[in-house]
């Protein structure tokens, strides 16, 4: 059975590869990552609800709950959920990076000059060889987006390990609480 707590953890894990496929457009970027933070964040409004009338859920929740009060990760997820449904979208910082890598042709030519021992010489030359290929720049651009307040990760590692920690929480969950969950909601 598929949990609604499942289904909001897929909903966040789209609105992340949603923010990976387009880097470059700011808007489209920004739009996805306040989505993100919404749905990432809700993953345990659902999971509470869903699971609040199994049997030692709540205790095992309220540990749980402790433990991601206290990681700064999970702290700053919090409070751009808070920023983005209360207050303002938010507006992170980009860090593009250029890199041109030029590739050119050569053209070459020999001269062979040969002196014989009775004091005659012979040159030979080549021909100029004509560059087979015109010169080619590859262009690779990066674009990294940053919190101003959390300079130190990108938006996008930090959302994936913030979705990891997520995950692990939902599979813990289920594993522990979902034939419960069947009981408490059949009977």
């Amino acid at each position: 059975m598929k949990t609604n707590t499942r289904v909001k953890l897929q909903e966040a894990k789209y609105f992340l590869e949603q923010m990976r496929s387009k880097p470059a457009d700011r808007n489209s970027f920004q739009c996805n990552l306040n989505a993100f933070l919404s749905a990432a964040r809700s993953i345990t409004f659902v999971m509470q609800t869903e699971f609040s009338e199994v049997l030692d859920f709540t205790e095992w929740y309220v540990q749980k709950q402790f433990e991601l009060k206290n990681s700064k990760k999970m702290i700053l997820l919090n409070d751009k959920r808070v920023l983005t449904i209360h207050k303002k979208s938010v507006k992170p910082r980009a860090h593009v990076k250029l890199s041109i890598n030029e590739h050119i042709g050569l053209t070459d030519s020999v001269k062979v000059v040969i002196r014989r021992a009775n004091g005659t010489t012979e040159t030979t030359e080549s021909k100029p060889t004509p560059k087979k290929k015109p010169a080619v720049s590859d262009t690779v651009t990066q674009w990294k987006w940053y919190y101003d307040d959390y300079p130190q990760e990108d938006i996008i590692t930090l959302s994936e390990e913030q979705l990891a920690t997520l995950e692990t929480l939902v599979t813990d969950c289920e594993m522990l609480f979902n034939n419960k969950l069947s009981q408490a909601t059949s009977g």
